[in-house]
């Protein structure tokens, strides 16, 4: 039964909606999209493209809690055989997230609903990758927060620029290089251990160089959109500030979250870096999922999300120093309740709603309805 959470309107602009990107990446045309065209054959036909992408998304899940299990606080020895679990969980990952569409197509059940998916589990995944990352780089603190920022504001700008083009254009270093470049130093790190990236070179820990040489094509690319959007929204007769106001949330949330780790009463971007960074990257992805919502939708993108105001609420008690230590480990765990709570009705409400309007299945391809024969 639907629960209401997509106006009418939404729901009839999914009719019509239709997918339009593109990918110039050198590696995925003649290595990845061979490869995954060959490993898409041996998908059963039975298989929902969403259980595909679903998949992959578990294997992210996977690897982030073995990774905790030995870096709780992004720092501390990993043993080699997990780092090259990881990788090879990335790569299971980064292949299934490659081939649903291709199975989408295969069954005849693309739709809005995959695109969603794929969306949302590529963003919630953003945050377990990088924390992963972190914790074979020995990177925590603020160049943890600096980093997984950085990514997070990749992600939203693509989609904040696709809401107003209609398609999504990578260029010809994207995600797929990132995440080659994230299975190499796992491999690397397995090879030469944990501790190595603590080593220094002109007062810089290696992992400290590593970051800003990593998150250089990433701040290029978030330039890039902006520029791109800044000759774009004229021609379409889109005022600035309009646009800018869809961006507002990811700026709110990265102040809100930044203020109360400058604030904190018991460091908890050292003490929990875990609950604040996965609250911190799933928020994020709440809002980038909101904004994919919308477009495919053609619905308005409200400027102001209720779901982060506690968060509000917490940054500025920290900052009027009201906030106890005892009190702030329970306003962060409830951050991080919040976040993934708000996340999971924000999917169970999109999904049900899509897939009763829809008549489709979410992780089950649904039987279609034969037409009956003429009557003589």
């Amino acid at each position: 039964m639907a629960v209401g959470y997509i106006p009418k309107q939404g729901l009839v602009a999914l009719k019509s909606y239709k997918y339009s990107g593109s990918d110039k990446s050198i590696i995925a045309k003649y290595i990845g999209q061979p490869f995954w065209e060959w490993v898409v054959t041996f998908v059963p036909l039975t298989m929902a493209p969403n259980m595909v992408t679903f998949i992959g998304f578990l294997f992210i899940i996977a690897s982030y809690l073995l990774t905790i299990i030995w870096g709780s606080n992004l720092e501390g020895y990993i043993p080699g055989w997990v780092l090259v679990i990881n990788a090879l969980f990335l790569f299971i990952y980064q292949t299934m997230d490659a081939i649903d569409g291709k199975q989408a197509r295969r069954t005849q059940a693309s739709s809005p609903l995959g695109e969603l998916v794929d969306h949302g589990c590529d963003a919630l995944s953003t945050t377990l990758l990088c924390l992963n990352l972190m914790s074979a780089l020995q990177v925590s603190g603020w160049w943890a927060m600096y980093s997984l920022t950085f990514m997070m504001l990749s992600f939203y700008a693509a989609q904040w620029q696709e809401f107003y083009t209609g398609a999504l254009d990578l260029g010809y270093v994207n995600v797929t290089e990132a995440q080659i470049g994230t299975m190499a130093t796992h491999l690397f790190t397995a090879f030469v251990g944990t501790q190595w990236w603590t080593n220094s070179f002109l007062g810089l820990q290696y992992s400290h160089i590593f970051v800003l040489l990593a998150t250089a094509p990433t701040m290029y690319m978030a330039g890039d959109v902006f520029a791109q959007m800044y000759k774009y929204l004229p021609q379409q007769k889109i005022e600035y500030p309009a646009a800018a106001k869809t961006f507002l949330p990811f700026v709110t949330v990265t102040l809100a979250f930044t203020l109360w780790a400058v604030c904190s009463p018991g460091d908890i971007i050292h003490t929990h870096p875990h609950l604040f960074f996965v609250a911190f990257g799933t928020m994020q992805a709440n809002m980038i999922s909101r904004l994919v919502l919308c477009r495919v939708t053609s619905l308005s993108f409200a400027p102001f999300q209720p779901l982060p105001v506690p968060v509000y609420v917490v940054a500025v008690l920290c900052m009027l120093g009201v906030l106890g230590a005892g009190t702030e480990s329970a306003a962060l765990w409830g951050a991080w309740a919040l976040s993934i709570g708000g996340y999971l009705y924000f999917a169970y409400g999109t999904v049900v709603d899509i897939c009763e309007y829809l008549d489709i299945g979410f992780l089950f391809l649904k039987e279609k309805k034969k037409t009956a024969p003429p009557a003589n």
